[in-house]
């Protein structure tokens, strides 16, 4: 097991960024066989909420754990409080969608097929892994959102949520038929008949969220596109998350 802790100058950030990777080597002797080999290994790029950073998976969840069981290497990266998206200062989905993957695969022994890259986050993470996998359906093969804030009209429309999000997104009414709403970019990718990557979605019956999440996958039916959603006890903490990651992390590696 390695646990690099990076740093480097994103183009897509016009700033130094970081980022966390643990990479299942050197544990298991399939894994190490794998990277002797010249293998590469299968890649989760992992989003985290708003309010926590690219450490908070090795502070909060049993990443290290989960990446052993899996084989799978964890991209953490740094995504401040942005939802993923581009703004003035910085084009997050960029740094997310293109930039990172192009680095980190010239770096480690990652595999740049599209059925071994996925993306997946908590809360404003599930946002961000919904969003740059519709967005960059030639790169990722699968999402998955845990708790995601997926509909962020919906969002904008409460005081809280304006509060929260505005900055990022401007007023209520600002988002729908942008590169940001994810149902504008799920009805282009149906009707272009386009390979659509595969979403799983998950969410605690008491968050405050579920029933955005059921409104989100209900509506994304009704645009063409089937999302895996389940939901279980819990509430939008990392209680929930720490359960769920591992069925996620199945299920983005085919294996549940």
């Amino acid at each position: 097991m390695a646990l690099l802790q990076y740093s480097f100058y994103s183009q897509s950030l016009y700033m130094e960024t970081a980022v966390n990777v643990a990479l299942p080597f050197y544990k298991y002797g399939d894994a190490r066989s794998k990277f002797e080999d010249g293998g590469r290994f299968p890649a989760v790029y992992l989003l985290h909420g708003m309010g926590d950073d690219h450490t908070s998976w090795v502070r909060y969840a049993a990443i290290e754990q989960l990446a052993i069981s899996s084989g799978v290497t964890v991209v953490m990266p740094q995504g401040h409080n942005s939802f993923y998206c581009n703004n003035r200062r910085a084009k997050y989905a960029e740094y997310i969608g293109v930039e990172l993957p192009a680095h980190m695969e010239t770096l480690l022994p990652l595999s740049r097929k599209r059925d071994e890259r996925f993306i997946a986050g908590i809360s404003m993470g599930g946002y961000g892994a919904f969003r740059t996998a519709l967005a960059n359906p030639g790169t990722f093969g699968r999402a998955a959102s845990l708790s995601g804030a997926l509909d962020v009209e919906l969002l904008l429309g409460h005081e809280r949520g304006a509060t929260l999000l505005g900055s990022v997104f401007g007023e209520a009414g600002s988002v729908a038929g942008t590169e940001n709403d994810l149902y504008h970019l799920i009805a282009n990718l149906v009707r272009g008949g386009a390979d659509i990557p595969r979403l799983f979605a998950c969410c605690g019956t008491d968050d405050q969220l579920v029933e955005l999440n059921n409104y989100f996958c209900a509506k994304a039916a009704k645009l063409g596109l089937d999302i895996d959603y389940r939901t279980g006890q819990g509430l939008h903490d990392w209680q929930f998350w720490t359960r769920w990651l591992p069925v996620a992390f199945d299920w983005l590696l085919d294996r549940d």
